[in-house]
């Protein structure tokens, strides 16, 4: 049996010299958790014999064989974590949740079992639905090791999953409160207190505080690591301190001057602020150091069209296609740039480009009803559009977010179909009940239409609430309550918007106007539609006008 044995362990690589460096696991992982038994020699042997069968498979293109052969070697030695952990992540990449749960319950049981066992297993009862197994073993995986901020992400992740968010939140503040938090788990937690703003924009009021604060505590733990530096630069960014941001950036640039992503993080900083000489500086060692890399003109032409300089953006974005025309990203960027310019010609022309290239795509499908609906050729962008969501459905089921039915909404809209149109608003407020460009969008379209005005008000006010001084809301609220016959209460809300409105908007005058005459403000009434008509040419704001007769009758 020795013999054997050692035989064995000379063919897996664990006597000294006789490993491979032509695979990367040719020898068993050994790693026993603490206070773990040893096995026997006979169940020593079978595990490894398991794993050398397994590297055998492997090796002659056996995928699913040899992972089953370290499925078996892991059952067999329980104890020995970094095999189970090497095996469950293989079976959960392989979506063989139910062995990789089986497996990551015996190690579990193991005495002094470590805390990444608890937390993987956590988040494989996670990918079954199992939420309350799934919570057990994250709180495990934290009480193993409070210091482990992996464990409280996969206990927030598990949360947010189940749509349970206060309990989420509830996660991040019980992480908060370690006093000995290192900077790489602080800024960790700061990047789980922004996705969870980003999942509830409705509390931005109760998260960016704690945001700020735990980027603070990060910066005062002063990491070292230049990843952890831009990290906490780009969390600094995200909530608006643009000044300490740039100070980390240039930070990481004194210690690892060869980071080019650091000098676009830097670009984008200056252009926020209008600085376009340092931006400019910025953007040409970009391109300085890779000219020949589009991903550089891509990057410089999605900055550019940010702070809406259309016309440098296209140059740089089509430089980036001429040099790449598989780019596929650079043709949506680009398209988003010439619907932003009013081109939808171009937009159109540019999507039939990626349709040669690309196929019919999600993307490519999406921006093209875009640029229909621009062009105002309503039918064409809801068949582009369905099209998309058709896509979607089918292989990319990630696309299907509110913000996509958002515009399936509005499309339907467009084209006057207004049942559709709910349906599709309706969908996207399921996804996100607080979305307020929808909230508004779907009660506007009632009001206009003299139907569903109770509910019509009450999206809008929730759109209001979370967007006092938005114009367009503002407007809409005030539409809405004039239709309801409430001409008094619209009237000072009309006027807030126009007050409000960055530019003179037509309808808000032609609203203006309606409301002021139907209070017997006839020379005001008057004067709101001519404004209304000075902006944009409307034959029945014309007919409004031209029924008022001449002035002072």
């Amino acid at each position: 049996m020795k013999a054997n044995v050692l035989v064995l362990l000379t063919a897996l690589g664990l006597l000294a010299g006789s490993g491979c460096a032509t695979h990367r696991a040719r020898s068993l992982p050994a790693k026993l958790a603490p206070g773990a038994t040893e096995l026997s020699l006979d169940e020593r042997v079978e595990a490894l014999s398991r794993y050398a069968t397994g590297i055998s498979r492997e090796l002659r293109g056996e995928g699913r064989m040899a992972l089953d052969e370290y499925y078996k070697s892991a059952l067999a030695d329980p104890a020995n974590e970094e095999l189970v952990l090497e095996v469950a992540r293989r079976l959960l990449r392989g979506r063989k949740t139910d062995q990789a749960i089986e497996l990551l319950q015996r190690a579990a049981k193991v005495p002094g079992a470590g805390v990444m066992v608890h937390a993987l297993l956590g988040a494989a009862y996670a990918q079954t639905g199992k939420t309350d197994l799934a919570v057990a073993s994250c709180r495990k995986a934290i009480a193993a090791d409070p210091n482990e901020f992996a464990s409280y992400q996969n206990l927030f992740q598990v949360y947010v999953e189940a749509t349970k968010f206060k309990e989420a939140l509830l996660v991040a503040d019980q992480a908060a409160k370690r006093k000995d938090a290192d900077a790489a788990f602080l800024i960790g937690l700061s990047e789980v207190y922004a996705r969870y703003e980003l999942l509830r924009p409705g509390e931005k009021k109760q998260t960016q505080p704690k945001i700020l604060a735990t980027l603070e505590r990060a910066r005062k733990a002063t990491p070292d690591d230049p990843i952890l530096l831009l990290r906490l630069g780009d969390g600094f960014k995200a909530n608006g301190d643009n000044k300490r941001a740039e100070e980390l950036y240039r930070e990481v640039l004194k210690r690892q001057s060869n980071m080019p992503t650091v000098h676009e993080k830097l670009a984008e900083l200056y252009i926020l602020a209008g600085d376009n000489a340092k931006a400019e500086q910025e953007l040409l060692k970009l391109a300085a150091d890779r000219p020949s890399n589009p991903r550089v003109w891509y990057v410089m032409g999605t900055l550019l069209a940010q702070q809406k300089q259309y016309t440098n953006a296209i140059e740089y974005l089509e430089r980036a296609l001429r040099l790449d025309p598989s780019l596929e990203p650079a043709y949506f960027e680009l398209a988003g740039v010439h619907l932003a310019a009013d081109h939808a010609a171009d937009a159109l022309k540019l999507m039939q480009r990626a349709r040669t290239l690309l196929g019919d795509t999600f993307g490519v499908e999406f921006y093209s009803g875009l640029a229909h609906s621009r062009a105002k050729n309503y039918p064409a962008a809801v068949k582009a559009m369905t099209a998309a969501e058709l896509i979607a459905r089918t292989t990319e089921t990630n696309r299907l977010t509110h913000t996509f039915y958002f515009q399936l909404g509005s499309v339907h809209e467009r084209n006057q179909d207004l049942v559709t149109a709910e349906k599709y608003f309706r969908q996207c407020l399921d996804l996100e009940p607080d979305y307020a460009e929808a909230l508004n969008y779907l009660g506007y379209m009632w009001a206009e239409h003299h139907t569903n005005l109770d509910e019509a008000h009450k999206l809008i006010a929730r759109a209001v609430k979370q967007e006092p001084d938005n114009a367009a809301f503002l407007d809409s609220l005030g539409w809405v309550l004039f239709v309801k016959g409430r001409a008094k209460d619209a009237l000072p809300l009309i006027e807030k918007a126009v007050k409000l409105n960055k530019e003179p908007d037509a309808t808000l005058y032609e609203h203006l106007g309606d409301i002021q005459l139907k209070l017997g403000q006839k020379e005001k009434a008057r004067a709101a539609w001519q404004k209304s008509l000075g902006i944009e040419k409307n034959p029945a704001v014309q007919k409004k006008l031209d029924a008022l007769g001449s002035p002072g009758t």
